[in-house]
């Protein structure tokens, strides 16, 4: 110690206890460098062992720290809600309000009088951050720990064999309780548990089960020269880099130019129009509002600190008086400026510089009350859409009866198709930059009165997409308010429909022997041909008719992730290329497209091996938790497998199904482990007795039962459905069989009787 300038801090305090005897020794030495030590405080806690039979050591180091406080305003504590107390007091406060002509006004009383009420039956949280040290600490946990302690207090001051063997029975008691709680408590996180949930978020919540936990406090930010310490100089650097994402600033000059031709033709459209009297225009009713609440799920509220939960348990009076403020605002087309106010949370991006400002998320929270209108508004946009048929057929994005298979499949059956006719399809995947960041406002206004939506409904969009407004809050610290120029709002209901509406004309002037298909802003091209030089020509003329259009409507296209790749089994000459505003595009052999991996000749081993190196990686993290006493339950276990293993193997099955055996032979391989270590069977149990016993089909019957589910769908959706064309009767299907989709689709649905 002396060789290396090492001090010890003990003072002669006892650190341990023989429980049997009550004598004491010490034990455990606390040792330090010779410069800390100085500035270090030691003391013994002598009030419980926490279970051992060793006295905690508290050291205590004096530096000057400056900490920043994350504390918030505090939470509604609705599992200790007092429902109906809170549907008497607010009827009392909402019978008193005097509707007026002031929209403003009658949204201030009503909001008011429902917090008033919340204040009255709600608890509500301090607001400071008491972190749990494991997520399903309880009080019955705390209750056996305090038992315990005071059992070991008993017995160290009597000494008593009756109170020793309470000691060692307290003990037992708060063992069994922690073991349960956290039994109970991961049963629950697993029937939680999606298909969509990252496994990184399983593996932080295995380690916090075992108390290891990550802070995601704010550390210093720094924008070039500029440092933000506190947590108001964050939030205001935060809200700065925000504010710039939308800005029109970023727009090229070629961009601005284009926009101010656009909006020179279409000056008298955007502006309110004169109200219509039809049915997408008339007061919205009780009936939809229910509708629309039932609908909405729980979430963090804006500003007004509302929430869901609130609404759905007021009286007929309350809901009739939201309504009735509803239809005033739908009425005049005028938004209260609160529900047009956004509060951003950052949230930091996994992996990236937690100093850079720009590498953090942002997470909205807006007012439920104006969120809870906008599902009502996108409901009659949506109908009226849907109804006239104005929306473009290849649209899959965020409708009814769609999804990402609909793009996929049109694309496999174009390129099965080619393979048998021998020919190559030329295919172009299309990516915007920042799409909803940056869509404009005013286009939009033109697109939805050229889809011939008017009246209230019109109105409304206007004034709910202009003098937007975001701040960032970081602990109790806001900043101050900044205009949003550009953008749907982050986090609205009604943002997605909007974007379609705005990206719905994308195709309108493409040829028509031209494939094509859009996801939200996802979009692609095709086309096939024999002559590759020809086809070629065909996709570059579509590629600058698309380019044309951007330029119109504000829209600029990512040279970097717009790829090309070329599906053929010739030799493509490397210096044929596609051009997106002067530069060539990449040409890839493979590309990640809606979540599916397309290779050049379509075998689809590359998608299968990206699929079973991510399901390796649950598996590992199943490892862990059969390893456990609280996670290695067989139906928790089969939980996760579901849905982070069979999700991940099922996505896509209807196009990559038609693979070599050889191929699809990897992902029985993994089923097979995974089921193995569900079950916590032997290598040499049978695979067939391993599906029995967990109740899980083979793969190859699961994909069956699939394309035959999606068949059926299919059959009953309207004829402009994208992937009606691959169940229709075609040459090639009789020219050829092929395990794919538009070939097996009708065999597979007749053989399961659907």
């Amino acid at each position: 110690m002396n060789d290396r300038n090492l001090v010890c801090l003990n003072d002669g305090r006892r650190t341990r206890i023989d429980i049997r005897t009550g004598k004491e020794s010490v034990l455990d030495l606390t040792i330090l460098s010779s410069r800390m030590a100085p500035k270090c405080e030691w003391e013994v806690h002598r009030e419980g062992t926490m279970g051992s039979d060793h006295y905690p050591i508290i050291c205590k180091l004096d530096v000057d720290v400056r900490l920043s406080s994350e504390d918030s305003h505090g939470r509604w504590i609705f599992k200790k809600a007092e429902w109906k107390r809170f549907k008497e007091t607010s009827d009392l406060y909402i019978s008193s309000i005097q509707e007026t002509n002031d929209v403003e006004r009658n949204e201030s009383e009503l909001q008011h009088s429902i917090y008033m009420a919340a204040m009255a039956s709600i608890p509500k949280s301090s607001g400071k951050l008491v972190r749990k040290v494991v997520p399903w600490w309880n009080a019955k946990c705390e209750e056996a720990v305090r038992e315990r302690n005071r059992a070991f207090r008993r017995l160290k001051r009597t000494h008593n064999f009756q109170h020793l063997i309470d000691y060692k029975q307290a003990q037992a008691v708060v063992r069994r309780s922690i073991r349960q709680r956290k039994r109970t408590y991961w049963r629950d996180y697993c029937s939680s548990i999606g298909s969509t949930i990252n496994i990184n978020d399983v593996w932080g919540m295995i380690k916090k089960m075992e108390g290891n936990r990550r802070e995601w406090n704010y550390p210093i930010l720094s924008d070039g020269e500029q440092l933000a310490i506190s947590n108001l100089e964050k939030a205001e650097m935060m809200v700065n880099t925000l504010s710039k994402v939308h800005s029109s600033s970023n727009l090229s000059e070629e961009e601005r130019r284009g926009r101010e031709e656009t909006r020179s033709l279409y000056t008298e459209i955007i502006q309110k129009k004169d109200k219509i009297e039809d049915k997408y225009n008339v007061p919205f009713t009780l009936r939809e509002l229910r509708n629309a609440l039932d609908k909405c799920k729980n979430s963090a509220p804006g500003k007004d600190e509302i929430c869901y939960s609130m609404l759905r348990h007021l009286s007929e009076t309350g809901i009739q008086k939201v309504l009735n403020l509803f239809n005033k605002v739908w009425e005049e087309g005028k938004i209260p400026a609160g529900w047009k106010e956004a509060v951003i949370v950052p949230i930091r991006k996994p992996g990236k510089d937690a100093s850079n400002p720009a590498n953090y998320r942002p997470i909205a929270l807006n007012s439920h009350l104006g969120k809870l209108m906008e599902r009502l508004v996108n409901g009659r946009i949506m109908h009226f859409i849907e109804e006239r048929g104005v929306m473009t057929s290849c649209q899959s994005g965020f409708r009814k009866g769609r999804s990402t298979f609909d793009s996929v499949i049109c694309l496999d059956d174009e390129i099965r198709k080619a393979q048998v006719k021998k020919e190559t399809v030329v295919a172009v995947f299309l990516d915007v930059e920042k799409a909803y960041d940056m869509l404009w406002v005013e286009g939009l206004l033109i697109k939805m009165h050229m889809l011939g939506i008017g009246g209230n409904m019109f109105n409304w969009v206007i004034d709910f997409l202009n003098n937007r407004t975001i701040q960032v809050k970081i602990g109790k610290e806001t900043s101050r308010r900044c205009l949003v120029e550009n953008g749907t709002p982050q986090g609205s209901v009604i943002s997605p429909l909007l974007f379609n509406i705005m990206i719905n004309d994308i195709f309108a002037n493409v040829q028509p022997g031209i494939g094509r298909s859009l996801f939200a802003d996802d979009g692609s091209l095709w086309k096939s041909g024999k002559n590759v030089k020809y086809t070629l020509k065909k996709v570059q003329e579509a590629l600058t008719l698309v380019e044309d259009w951007g330029r119109k409507w504000g829209f600029r296209f990512s040279i970097e992730k717009t790829k090309v790749m070329f599906f053929t089994r010739k030799k493509i000459d490397e210096s044929i290329k596609l051009e997106l505003y002067g530069r060539n595009l990449e040409r890839v052999k493979s590309f990640k497209f809606l979540g599916v991996f397309f290779d050049t000749r379509l075998t689809w081993r590359d998608h299968v091996s990206k699929v079973v190196d991510k399901c390796k990686k649950v598996m590992n993290l199943m490892r862990c938790l059969a390893g456990t006493v609280w996670g290695a339950d067989i139906a928790y276990l089969k939980q996760i497998y579901v849905c982070l293993i069979r999700a991940r193997i099922e996505y896509g099955c209807l196009v990559y199904g038609s693979a070599a055996k050889s191929v699809l032979a990897g992902l029985d391989k993994v089923q097979a482990m995974a089921l193995r270590i569900c079950t916590g069977a032997v290598r040499s149990f049978p695979v067939c007795s391993l599906q029995v016993e967990t109740g899980e089909m083979p793969l190859c019957l699961r994909r069956k039962q699939l394309q035959g589910n999606y068949w059926v769908s299919l059959t009953g959706q309207r004829d402009d459905h994208p992937v009606k064309i691959t169940i229709q009767e075609s040459w090639e299907r009789e020219v050829a069989r092929l395990p794919s989709f538009g070939w097996t689709g009708k065999a597979v649905a007749q053989e399961m009787s659907m």
